[in-house]
């Protein structure tokens, strides 16, 4: 969508979908960090650990449970 839609009541431009992409992410981490009583040293190795478990669960076939 182009900006020139922007407001008229269509579909949110390119950016604001990226920005509400974002927002979800980073409110899922969020959750994982308070869920697995992150440290905020280790915050890093837990943001690797979380991208590689949404990378593999994206990965996984649909059949296999």
């Amino acid at each position: 969508m182009s900006r020139q839609n922007a407001g008229s009541g269509g579909e949110p431009p390119d950016d604001v979908e990226a920005v509400l992409a974002a927002t979800g992410l980073a409110q899922a981490f969020d959750d994982y960090v308070r869920r697995h009583r992150i440290r905020p040293d280790q915050l890093r190795p837990a943001l690797r650990a979380w991208l590689t478990e949404l990378i593999d669960e994206a990965e996984r076939p649909a059949d296999d449970p």
